[in-house]
């Protein structure tokens, strides 16, 4: 089953990563006479973006780097396998002045774009398609999102590095066959599932399921946050002041014991300890790093602990919702939440 997101972002002003950026969006031409409109993000010494001619308006994926602190050296991939155009000169806040080189016949041309007043939003709709991708037999149990990101190849590629097969289990896809055709009774990694959402702050957001096989079977979710404008997982310093949280993470403390206290009366009429079963904090303040970002809801926190596998049914929902009006006043000043809520 596939779906698709498509969402008209406004431009932000400061693309969230765990560093700083530069964002430059440019209008002028090529050779005088070719009107192209661009957006390039710089990040340290790399460069990202895209650019346009007006007479198309097709995207074209641009990735480079800064030679020093004022040239710059990028190329323009209209194949995600092979740069067709390269870019190098003068980038500053004032613009970019410098060529354009044909990489297939040589032929350079001037390229000079300035500064624009305007927002650069229409870099900002991109359109991301996705799909779980179930395994044929006898891994039927496996299904693995795949991606395609029409807004930037490189963005493209770091999505399948972040949800390759290895990263999200653990094992090897030759691996994972090799021990299902070799046992009755495979242990270790036998099921995958997940879900996607994505909110308007160009943030896409992976719940992947897993379920194991040892001494007794085994399910858990991996949560995995990634800035689409940068193609950067995110990490909860990112999107709140972790300086704030502390009566954030109290919040949570206190709903997830209300929640065991519903249970109580359960656990200990079938003769269970409770304090056996809660081992540690309810919540800490490292367990606000367990989150998902869910579309235009909010976040969702989830708590570390979990009851062992004989008292599962007995376990109060440790995933807490919170509104994005209620995170106000933690949201970071400059981070990708700031500008809309």
């Amino acid at each position: 089953m596939s779906r698709r997101y498509l969402w008209h972002v406004l431009f932000v002003l400061s693309c969230s990563t765990l560093f700083a950026q530069e964002i430059y969006v440019l209008e002028g031409s090529i050779a005088e006479k070719y009107p192209v409109k661009m957006l390039l993000c710089r990040n340290g010494d790399k460069l990202s973006g895209s650019y346009y001619y007006l007479k198309s308006g097709t995207l074209i994926s641009l990735e480079g780097f800064m030679r020093s602190d004022t040239q710059a050296d990028f190329f323009e991939f209209q194949d995600p396998a092979k740069p067709s155009g390269q870019f190098y000169g003068s980038l500053t806040q004032k613009g970019f002045d410098g060529k354009w080189l044909n990489l297939d016949s040589r032929k350079e041309l001037s390229a000079f774009l300035k500064t624009s007043k305007e927002t650069g939003d229409e870099f900002w709709r991109p359109t991301v398609d996705f799909q779980f991708e179930a395994q044929p037999d006898p891994l039927s149990d496996f299904s693995i999102p795949r991606f395609h990101y029409e807004g930037n190849f490189a963005v493209q590629k770091k999505l399948e590095e972040l949800f390759s097969f290895k990263d999200l289990t653990g094992e090897t896809w030759d691996e994972v066959k090799e021990k299902f055709a070799r046992e009755d009774f495979p242990m270790g990694i036998v099921h995958m599932s997940g879900k996607v959402t994505c909110n308007k702050d160009y943030i896409l957001s992976v719940i992947m399921s897993l379920g194991g096989m040892g001494a007794h079977g085994s399910y858990w979710d991996t949560r995995i946050n990634v800035n689409l404008h940068a193609a950067r997982k995110l990490i909860i310093g990112d999107l709140l002041n972790m300086n704030e949280v502390g009566p954030l993470a109290e919040f949570c403390r206190r709903t997830m014991e209300e929640r065991l206290m519903e249970k109580t009366q359960d656990i200990e009429n079938d003769g269970l300890d409770i304090h056996d079963l809660v081992n540690g904090d309810l919540f800490k303040i490292e367990d606000l790093s367990n989150f998902s970002v869910m579309e235009d809801e909010g976040i969702a926190f989830c708590a570390s602990w979990e009851f062992p596998h004989f008292a599962k049914a007995y376990e109060p929902d440790r995933v807490i919702l919170i509104s994005f009006s209620e995170l106000a006043p933690y949201i970071r000043i400059g981070g990708p939440l700031e500008a809309f809520y």
